[in-house]
């Protein structure tokens, strides 16, 4: 019994590190790999989506212009790649030269560390993406001198870059659905537009060429110095946006819908769908919204496929009916030359909503559109006459009046 006991303890001593020759090295390696972490002086600390990991930071000795580095991590630590590192390299906390992005995974034999090739992020892109909704992100902007890491993303890009005379910016970056081609940029002073990218070569990573571009005085934020809080395309922050009743009240214990709209460059998108949020909890998702409510309350809608966009409104409480109604005209804000748009006016009360039927409309100013009336709908059509500006389109229905201010813009 005590032979077998001790035959027992010593099987499981010898296959401690795996039962094949293999696996015993490799764990043995892996041994070697944390003590050698726990004492070399190129051990750093990082930050990694909030949790801090020990890692050794070492010169890429195949990386000639030393712009990017190694780093060395335990298996137990998986960065993939595209992933965004915290490493204090400069001051003050919020530099971008702070983060590091992951841009290749080196395959090795022998399973005892992993290998991450990094580069430090130097700028910080800022855009407004078509959804009107701001991004900020880190990136790394490299040169065309740097062969080694252009190598790793071999795409049809090159062959734009070759053929084309004008300045160029290429930058590697988390991957992102957020660009799209033709996407302006201010970067150091200077106006950007997206004439490539490339998020399919490299998973993890999105690859974007950037040609050089003009400054638009009237659509983008430019501060004095050129600094890097200059941004494209300021305007068109929120352009795309959510539109309902704001703050409306309500009689205690009375069910009350919400109907949102939804407008992409001020065109009303039809049935779109929301997704309604009470205390951060989903309550509801479609084109309305319906609940009683005992007290005031705070009602988040997001656009149900791109939440960023978003509007909060307070429904309000109390005890005695309402009087009167609540009328809205209901449309695009914007037309575009030659083109009609169709408006009709909704009467809200105690959040029944119902069409109004005999209304009669007219503009403020005919040389920049014309409207018809049929059936309690008004067609507005803008002139193809090139003169943009705002008219007026009010509503009459019995003694009420309501006013909508409509765009009439160009067609690019």
């Amino acid at each position: 019994m005590e032979t077998s006991e001790y035959f027992k303890t010593f099987k499981a001593r010898m296959t401690a590190d795996g039962s094949n020759y293999k696996d015993q090295i490799e764990h043995i390696a892996q041994r070697n790999f944390d003590q050698y972490l726990a004492e070399t002086p190129t051990s750093v600390d990082i930050i990694y989506e909030t949790e801090q990991y020990k890692v050794a930071i070492v010169e890429n000795k195949q990386d000639e212009s030393r712009l990017s580095k190694q780093m060395l991590s335990s298996l137990r630590n998986y960065f993939p790649i595209g992933s965004l590192i915290y490493w204090k390299y400069y001051e003050p906390i919020n530099c971008p030269e702070n983060y590091w992005i992951v841009w290749k995974i080196q395959q090795n034999s022998l399973q005892d560390h992993t290998v991450s090739y990094i580069s430090r992020c130097n700028h910080k892109l800022k855009w407004i993406d078509q959804y009107g909704v701001r991004h900020e992100q880190y990136v790394y902007e490299f040169s065309s001198k740097e062969n080694m890491i252009r190598a790793t993303f071999k795409s049809r890009v090159q062959e734009i870059i070759a053929s084309e005379p004008n300045k160029f910016m290429e930058i590697i970056m988390p991957f992102t659905k957020d660009i799209k081609r033709e996407q302006r940029f201010i970067v150091d002073g200077e106006g950007w537009y997206v004439i490539e990218f490339d998020s399919s070569s490299v998973d993890g990573i999105t690859y974007i060429t950037l040609g050089e571009d003009k400054k638009d005085l009237q659509q983008d934020l430019l501060i004095d110095n050129g600094d890097s809080e200059d941004l494209a395309n300021y305007k068109d922050e929120n352009k795309f946006y959510i539109e309902t009743l704001q703050n409306p009240t309500v009689e205690r214990d009375t069910s009350y819908i919400i109907k949102p709209y939804y407008y992409e460059k001020g065109n009303l998108i039809y049935n779109a769908n929301f997704n309604f949020y009470i205390n951060n909890r989903l309550v509801g998702s479609g084109i309305e919204y319906e609940q009683l409510y005992e007290e005031d309350t705070e009602v988040v809608i997001k656009l149900a496929n791109k939440e960023e966009i978003q509007l909060t409104i307070v429904v309000g409480v109390r005890d005695e009916p309402q009087d009167d109604p609540i009328y809205t005209i209901v449309g695009d804000s914007n037309i575009k030359w030659g083109k009609t748009s169709i408006y009709s006016v909704e009467k809200n009360l105690w959040g029944s909503i119902e069409p109004v039927e005999e209304v009669d409309y007219s503009l403020s100013d005919e040389t920049l559109a014309t409207v018809e009336n049929e059936n309690g709908v008004a067609y507005v059509k803008a002139n193809n006459k090139r003169k943009i500006g705002d008219v007026i389109l009010t509503a009459q229905f019995g003694n009420n009046f309501i006013e909508k201010t409509i765009s009439i813009v160009s067609l690019w």
